[in-house]
């Protein structure tokens, strides 16, 4: 569905849009005056000042060291389901888990359920009272209903089958059973299991685990090892079309990089504010996944347009003149553009889920880090300092830095930017 829109809006671009600017000109403007300077004066001696390569290595450190140190709190992230827990606070459904977890514990809405297959076990009501004891003091768990500890008429057919060869105990976790902690904790318990089986002195038994949060357990694990395998695919994919587009090799995979860095930061601002700060026990499984596959797309979408630029521009000047001539336009463009799909993102979080809030949050803060961090002033560093080196294999067909452009052929001093936007009369250009 996305894939679809995005064809139907660039045909929409390339077709649809020129034909109403043809048909209605200027009026579409109005009351807006176009003009032939695209920048300000503030924002052509910024980019001026950042082409100095002390500027720029001070900048561009900067630069990578704060999105580095955000985006290692990304490696904290948790992942839940939480269909329950993420409703309105009204909802009766919320309302009802909630009076369940005060009056006993969150889990007891769905506990987790342990299961032993073995000939007899069932009779064993001393060896099961123990591993019954082993399970309940597991990090995370609450309580534990175990065959061993009740009547026989209590435990017949309900936590032990008719046969005697299979037996089961109810794991109550103390945190929302199919949020992040209990998923952890039911890892945990996984992991346990056997060690426990075995000293309870069941050790011919078959043990497993089922409930909803193994289930989510493996949903979590399923998606994480999925979202590694996407996330692969994207960066090769969007890798190829950067290095077509752009025609080079080392300004695809840094600024490739550089979108990897804004996207680690926005998933650690993600941590630092929902879990940290909020007290949220995780996001949604699927949060991360999404918003991986948005940014790095997007940012994509920016390297080609604000490069490409400066690069069309250095085939005719020495590249930090490019650079300071072209970065305030595409700056510019970036910028307005990042506020307007930061501002559409944001608009999420008016559906009252709180899944819909946590993608509204971390698409619309990597969308700002992208565009006002990362494109207008990271991308334009690692330029700077790279210099030519940076479109290897491709040759600029600009001078190099520190060489004047040549003059016109008519011994007049002509700015190269102005004639190219056929800013001057004919008469000045002839």
């Amino acid at each position: 569905m996305l894939s679809l829109s995005v064809l139907v809006s660039l045909v929409v671009s390339v077709t649809l849009l020129p034909a109403l600017q043809a048909i209605f000109g200027r009026v579409l403007f109005w009351p807006a005056r176009p003009t032939s300077r695209r920048s300000g004066a503030v924002g052509r001696a910024a980019a001026r000042v950042l082409t100095v390569r002390v500027v720029a290595l001070v900048l561009g450190a900067a630069c990578v060291l704060g999105l580095a140190m955000l985006g290692t709190s990304a490696e904290r992230l948790r992942l839940g389901v939480s269909f329950v827990a993420a409703l309105p606070a009204d909802d009766p459904a919320r309302v009802a888990a909630d009076e369940a977890a005060s009056g006993f514990a969150p889990g007891i809405v769905a506990p987790t359920e342990v299961l032993l297959q073995a000939q007899r076990v069932g009779a064993d009501t001393q060896k099961l009272a123990r591993l019954g004891r082993d399970l309940a003091r597991q990090p995370g768990v609450a309580g534990v209903v175990s065959p061993g500890a009740l009547p026989d008429e209590v435990t017949h057919k309900l936590l032990v089958t008719p046969d005697g060869d299979a037996a089961r105990f109810l794991v109550i976790f103390d945190h929302d059973p199919l949020g992040a902690i209990a998923i952890q904790d039911v890892n945990q318990l996984s992991a346990a299991l056997p060690d426990l089986v075995q000293r309870s002195g069941l050790a011919g038994a078959r043990a497993g685990l089922a409930g909803d949060t193994a289930i989510a357990s493996e949903l979590v694990t399923a998606t994480d090892a999925d979202l590694r395998r996407i996330a692969i695919a994207v960066l090769t994919v969007n890798l190829i079309l950067l290095m077509v587009f752009l025609r080079a090799v080392v300004a695809p995979v840094l600024l490739l990089g550089c979108s990897i860095l804004a996207l680690a930061a926005s998933l650690g601002c993600l941590t630092l504010v929902l879990q940290d700060r909020l007290g949220h026990d995780g996001v949604a499984f699927y949060v991360p996944f999404a918003a991986s596959v948005l940014l790095l797309s997007l940012g994509s979408d920016y390297n080609i347009y604000g490069v490409g630029h400066v690069w069309t521009r250095a085939d005719h000047v020495p590249l930090r003149t490019a650079i300071a001539e072209r970065v305030p336009e595409t700056s510019g463009a970036i910028t307005a553009a990042g506020l307007t799909l930061a501002a559409s993102f944001a608009m999420l979080a008016l559906v009252p889920l709180r899944q819909f809030r946590e993608l509204a949050f971390v698409m619309a803060l990597g969308v700002l880090i992208d565009a006002l961090i990362v494109r207008s002033v990271l991308v334009p560093t690692l330029l700077t300092l790279l210099g030519r080196y940076s479109a290897w294999p491709r040759r600029l067909g600009g001078a190099p830095d520190g060489d004047a452009p040549e003059a016109p052929s008519s011994g007049r001093t002509v700015h190269a930017a102005s004639v190219e936007e056929g800013a001057l009369p004919t008469s000045a250009r002839e």
